[in-house]
């Protein structure tokens, strides 16, 4: 009996000399700093130019589209600057001036094609009478 009740009293002595080293080891998380985050982040109003695939008979329009990549894409609106990602033929066009303080952008906006002029509708057939 005295052989159990060693080794109960030296089990128990092992799991608490564990409990206080890890009890030790532990240390308190740092106190962060909170930001502001109206301070710290500045927004830009962004949108995505219109483009189009060039057919074989024409090419980009002089002064209202640019070559990006396999695309066509429209030239960006005044105080708007240009950000092309050739890889995929997007241009992103972001306003020189940022957006006043608490605006937040609004996201995915895109700039719609124009749609071209529809063609005239022919006048209709006369119905003639046929003489034998």
């Amino acid at each position: 009996m005295r052989a159990a009740a060693r080794f109960t009293a030296l089990a128990l002595g092992a799991a608490l000399a564990a409990a206080a080293t890890l009890a030790a080891a532990q240390q308190p998380a740092p106190a962060r700093k909170a930001k502001p985050a109206a301070q710290s982040s500045t927004y830009y109003d962004s949108y995505e130019a219109s483009r189009r695939l060039p057919t074989r008979g024409s090419s980009c329009q002089r002064n209202k589209e640019d070559q990006v990549g396999a695309f066509c894409a429209n030239v960006c609106k005044a105080g708007y600057e240009p950000r092309d990602n050739r890889s995929n033929g997007t241009r992103q066009c972001r306003s020189l001036k940022p957006l006043p303080p608490g605006v937040l952008p609004t996201s995915g906006q895109k700039e719609l094609a124009a749609k071209p002029p529809a063609a005239a509708k022919p006048a209709p057939k006369r119905a003639t009478k046929s003489v034998p």
